[in-house]
């Protein structure tokens, strides 16, 4: 029987599972780490310890099995630059990293005088370009070294074939891809002082990308002779690993950060930037995607403030016992700034009395979270994008009571993929379709509809009341945005 490898670089953690054809899970492995955070606003990973990670999982796989495809997935918009060695010249600039305003403000500045705003992707802080541009500005020497520029999955694969490269899922999110030409922006790089040939070709998730060195196989058998295909953006995997190939279909996830996002096989880009546009790893599919910095992270934050010795299945308990509205108090989750917000955007917790409790903060981190996507729903709407069923993925699938504030904050049943690390299974899946042990994607799909099953209905009184709440969110909202950098929420 085939054996397929999935590989997931996540912010806060390596994942690692191996499956076979009929999805049956013979090996999975979670390694955790943290992000440093050497100044406010910075978010920084070492590479090397990704790797190591990596390693360490593949340790674990069964000496009897033999992996026939791989596939690698991890978080997006970082950068990873490495010398002509292939070492990384430093940290990575990760996602949630906050230092580069004024670097994204140039880069916008330099597109409008190019002409090119219609056809450029997304554009933010985290994102590689900006991260490259201030990489270039503070640690001259530094970039001095820089022989290429890649994304956190690419260094994985790197690692393992010695093949610099990326993919479009992930190219189109690092703030240097143009739409129009389906490559890197070079007329940009070149008015910002950097040369095109930092960064690497540009391939599709599907295809090859070779197979482990003959130094990697000597110490991991199991990988002798797998084929290594591209891979793709977490984003993207995630979609693959829930069945959301086609439209129709609303993913919700929340991992660190949190998203909704809808795909199409069509090119929309939403002028206001309320909503970012991907490819999907899918070729000639989009995902129209509303993001927001915080999701689990911030309850993450809430639990250490607990304590470490509270589980998240207390916390959970905690915010069940809070009636809907968190009794006036509203969280603004912000507090790793917000995507769509003032640059100075923080976290607010309003209408904070000494009736409220620990369970009141909980609850009204989860509202507030939902809310902010439930906003970016709305869009979706506003620009003629619709859906009938919404899948949820991500750590928040552990948490009855937040699926029940999804259904009834989205006025939707709630769907969920029983397969364990949707982005690593993707990534190993679409590695099988590569290797022709699946005969497309139809296939893949079809065997995952079967493990999707409902997890939440929307009640009808809840629903009103969090109309009401809702509206209150906005306001308030509205009045702490109109105070953050004397911005107006966009």
């Amino acid at each position: 029987m085939k054996k397929l490898l999935g590989i997931d670089i996540g912010t806060s953690s390596v994942k690692t599972v191996l499956i076979n054809e009929h999805l049956e899970l013979l090996y999975d492995q979670k390694i955790e780490y943290g992000v440093e955070m050497p100044e406010l606003g910075f978010a920084e990973q070492d590479p090397i310890h990704w790797w190591e990670c990596v390693c360490q999982s593949l340790k674990g796989i069964p000496t009897t099995y033999k992996v026939n495809a791989i596939g690698i997935t991890g978080q997006m918009h970082g950068l990873v630059a490495v010398d002509r060695l292939g070492r990384p010249i430093r940290r990575a600039i990760i996602w949630s990293d906050r230092r580069t305003a004024k670097e994204v403000k140039e880069i916008q500045q330099t597109l409008q005088e190019l002409n090119c705003n219609d056809e450029y992707g997304p554009l933010d802080v985290g994102m590689l370009l900006p991260s490259l541009l201030w990489l270039k500005k503070n640690e001259p020497q530094l970039f001095q070294q820089i022989h290429k520029v890649m994304l956190p999955k690419d260094f994985i694969r790197y690692q393992l074939t010695g093949i610099i490269a990326t993919e479009h899922s992930d190219a189109c999110a690092t703030g240097a891809y143009s739409f129009a030409l389906a490559n890197w922006n070079e007329s940009l790089l070149k008015k910002l002082g950097i040369n095109p040939a930092l960064f690497p070709p540009i391939y599709h998730s599907l295809e090859l990308a070779g197979y482990a060195r003959q130094d990697i196989t000597s110490s991991f058998h199991v990988l002798d002779g797998a084929r290594i295909i591209y891979g793709g953006s977490d984003h993207s995997m995630q979609l693959v690993g829930n069945s959301v190939t086609s439209p129709g279909t609303l993913n919700c996830n929340i991992g660190s950060g949190s998203q909704v996002s809808l795909s199409y096989d069509m090119l929309l880009l939403d002028p206001l930037g309320r909503l970012t546009t991907f490819c999907h790893a899918i070729p000639g599919m989009y995902n129209f995607v509303g993001t927001s910095l915080n999701g689990g992270i911030v309850l993450q934050w809430i639990r250490n403030l607990a304590g470490d010795k509270v589980t998240f299945e207390e916390l959970d308990q905690l915010a069940a016992d809070i009636p809907i509205g968190s009794d006036g108090l509203t969280f603004l989750p912000y507090i790793n700034g917000e995507r769509g917000a003032p640059d100075k955007t923080k976290g607010v917790v309003h209408g904070l009395t000494f009736h409220h409790t620990k369970g009141h903060f909980i609850r009204g981190a989860m509202e507030g979270m939902i809310y902010f996507l439930r906003e970016r729903i709305e869009v979706f709407k506003e620009i003629g994008l619709s859906f009938h069923k919404v899948i949820t993925s991500g750590g928040g699938t552990k948490s009855p009571v937040l699926l029940q504030i999804q259904a009834d904050i989205f006025q939707a049943d709630i769907y969920v993929c029983e397969v364990k690390e949707q982005g690593a299974v993707g990534a190993a899946l679409m590695a099988g379709v590569e290797a022709k042990i699946f005969p497309s994607l139809a296939v893949i799909n079809k065997l995952l509809e079967e493990k999707i099953v409902r997890v939440a209905q929307p009640n009808n009184l809840s629903i009103e009341k969090y109309n009401e709440s809702f509206k209150e969110f906005k306001t308030i909202q509205n009045y702490y945005f109109s105070t953050f950098n004397g911005g107006d929420v966009k």
